[in-house]
């Protein structure tokens, strides 16, 4: 009798140890939502392969190095007069926390900046690899690791002959979202929803707002409002999450909607709304089209790859060529598949060229841009899509998860954590905790495994292959096939 009681006094403390604990959560660690949104949420990316950094500065410190180290090798030796290695500050925007105290600039600041390299020919303009990362910066990781990949066991080991090859490598195209782990900009604009060339831009912007329109009718399933509270953060977000499914996105799909349309097709009304597309172009996009015209003129063919994460299965590289005319597309899929019409590499990479996977078409968005402007014989533009949806946390369960409905389930939690972090951006969130465990679930959507509770076997395999994927798009492609097309 008296151990019962013993055991039920035990139990009587945990409880209200734990009621106490609970108290501390909700009550001191509760602030203004719109502070806690300017704090970090102290989270870092996986790192199980060796070209991933943990974050924004060991990305941008790792690029740096290894051109650097281009620039002191044999081949610096060859074309190091015509190597440009340099950033581009973004214009009033300084890290609260420097990434490097030699970095600082007479008031004492670090700027987040996008680091670009690049490599010309030397003797003839024949081809030219560019290579972009982050333009949604919580995509960030994998496109900068590829690059670093690229960098390391392409250019300095000299398997990309430069006698009439050029590189050009533009690290981190949305610093701020890499940073901070945000897909927009700092001014909430999606840059993949802004990237219009100069010429064309009036034009864009005067008829955008028209763009869309379906978006202001289910403006507040996407836009959720008010301080993000700490138990919708954590344990009520299932709950949470299949109450809008049903209420919101069922009855779209009723009336015929496409969801995915309407939600990331891009919307240029709505300044605080998320897919916003912006009312003028942003400086990185300005940036980026002067890097086009000092270093991508006269090539005869040109290969652009745009890295992206998010859409599809975790163990498919999703390939995503633009085209401008249907003959484009036939030239197109020489590259890709071999004269049996089969991929060459099955169950590796798919091939899209009506946005099938993903669900939705876009406008203003990177590849295009430079579709748009080439002047090549030749222009390869392609997304890189690397999937994320049903990435296995142990290898046994990869053959359990391979299937539609958890496709459409990854879908779903993405759709959710992405509006989620937006209403945190806007308005807060309730305390830390909250904050963090949105952003981490956020993340995981776009950069699997962001803490170390989800470190493991399912990182590392999805790491090693996104790698893997890369290799084979700039070794088997772009050097072996990218002259494919007819001269």
């Amino acid at each position: 009798m008296k151990m019962f009681y013993k055991s039920r006094a035990s139990l009587g403390f945990i409880a209200v140890a734990v009621l106490f604990l609970l108290v501390l959560l909700f009550f001191f660690d509760s602030q203004d939502g719109l502070e806690i949104k300017r704090k970090s949420p102290f989270l870092k990316y996986a790192k199980e392969n060796k070209y991933f950094s943990e974050d924004y500065c060991e990305a941008r410190k790792r690029f740096r190095n290894l051109s650097h180290q281009l620039l002191n090798s044999q081949l610096g030796e060859l074309v190091s007069k015509e190597i440009k290695i340099y950033k581009e500050n973004i214009k009033n925007l300084s890290l609260v926390e420097p990434c490097d105290s030699n970095e600082l600039d007479s008031e004492g600041n670090d700027h987040v900046t996008i680091d670009v390299l690049s490599v010309p020919a030397v003797e003839s303009k024949k081809r030219l690899l560019i290579l972009v990362s982050g333009i949604h910066g919580v995509e960030a990781p994998v496109g900068s690791a590829g690059q670093l990949m690229v960098l390391k066991e392409f250019l300095i080991s000299k398997k990309i002959d430069v006698t009439n090859t050029g590189v050009l490598v533009v690290h981190s195209l949305n610093p701020y979202g890499f940073k901070y782990f945000r897909r927009f900009n700092q001014f909430n604009v999606d840059l993949n929803r802004n990237s219009i060339l100069e010429k064309n831009a009036s034009d864009f912007f005067s008829t955008s707002e028209k763009l869309n329109s379906k978006y202001d009718e289910y403006y507040s399933a996407f836009n959720f409002n008010g301080v993000v509270p700490y138990l919708l953060s954590t344990y009520g977000s299932f709950f949470d999450r299949w109450k809008r499914v049903f209420f919101d996105f069922v009855p779209m799909l009723v009336k015929g909607e496409s969801v995915a349309q309407i939600f990331a097709g891009g919307q240029y009304r709505h300044r605080n709304g998320i897919y916003f597309g912006g009312h003028k172009r942003q400086e990185e996009v300005v940036f980026f089209e002067s890097l086009l015209k000092k270093y991508a003129q006269g090539y005869k063919h040109i290969f652009f790859v745009d890295t992206h994460t998010g859409v599809g299965s975790g163990e498919r590289l999703n390939i995503l060529p633009w085209v401008k005319q249907e003959q484009q597309k036939e030239e197109m899929l020489k590259l890709f598949l071999n004269p049996d019409g089969k991929l060459k590499r099955e169950n590796f990479y798919t091939l899209d060229f009506g946005s099938d996977e993903i669900g939705y078409k876009v406008r203003g968005d990177v590849v295009q841009m430079v579709g748009h402007w080439s002047k090549a014989d030749q222009t390869v533009a392609l997304t890189a899509e690397y999937g994320t949806h049903t990435v296995p946390v142990q290898e046994g369960l990869a053959p359990l998860l391979k299937t539609r409905v958890n496709h459409e389930l990854g879908s779903i939690r993405t759709l959710y954590w992405m509006c989620r972090e937006h209403q945190g951006y806007q308005y807060g969130y309730e305390n830390l905790a909250a904050q963090r465990s949105v952003t981490q679930e956020f993340v995981h959507r776009f950069t699997p495994y962001v803490s170390k509770r989800w470190v493991g076997t399912g990182a590392k395999r999805w790491q090693n292959l996104a790698i893997e994927q890369m290799r084979f798009l700039i070794g088997d492609i772009f050097l072996q096939r990218s002259t494919v097309f007819k001269k």
